[in-house]
Order: structure tokens, then sequence, then C-alpha cells
């Protein structure tokens, strides 16, 4: 199966996060169709990683675009906004390398 520019930076995160020992998990949304309805799961906006930072406890939202052209809908950048509103690391990533930086840049190291 292919992965979407955008799923392939998703996986590299997950990946990423699988080898360390920060509480941050991969956060699902959308929909699936059983029968004639759909299955509807999560909360639209919200990113596609969330956790916290043990330290400090500020909630941890990472949302992966695809590396060229990627946007964020309305919902997801009023999630984004009411994190960084808080006080929370609000990450918006086209690469593992943006995960990275934005975690190192807001003081979230591996224990």
């Amino acid at each position: 199966m292919s992965r979407t520019p955008e799923g392939e930076v998703i996986q590299a995160v997950e990946e990423y996060l699988k080898l360390t020992d920060l509480p941050i998990w991969r956060n699902n949304s959308g929909a699936v169709k059983k029968g004639n309805s759909f299955i509807r799961f999560g909360k639209t906006g919200t990113s596609d990683f969330i956790g916290f930072d043990e330290r400090t406890g500020r909630i941890i939202a990472i949302e992966c675009k695809r590396p060229n052209g990627g946007r964020l809908s309305d919902e997801q950048k009023d999630f984004l906004g009411r994190v960084a509103c808080a006080g929370g690391i609000a990450i918006t990533a086209r690469s593992l390398d943006e995960v990275l930086a934005g975690l190192r840049a807001a003081g979230v190291t591996r224990r």
C-alpha cells in the first residue's frame, strides 16, 4: 500500500515516538462506512498527535502536513491556536525534522 506524502510524515513521526518515552500518541479522527451510514470518530480539527510534557504539564499537539502545499483547515488552526493560547506546544510539521525542532525549541526532551 502506498502512502500519501502526509502519511509518510505521520509514519516517520509515529516511528520516532515509538523509540522515545515521550507521552505523545497518534490521534485518529474521521469516519468509516458501515452499511448505509457512517461511524464518526475523533473530533474534527484535533491534531494527528496529542500528548503532554511530563515536566511542565503542557499539552503537545502535532499536526502533520504534506511537505509541499499541505494547508491547515480552519478547525486545525483553531485547535492549534487553543493549545498555544493555553500555554501548550503547537507544532505544524511537514517533516520529522520540524517535529524535532519544535520539541527542542519548547524544551521537550527524552528522559
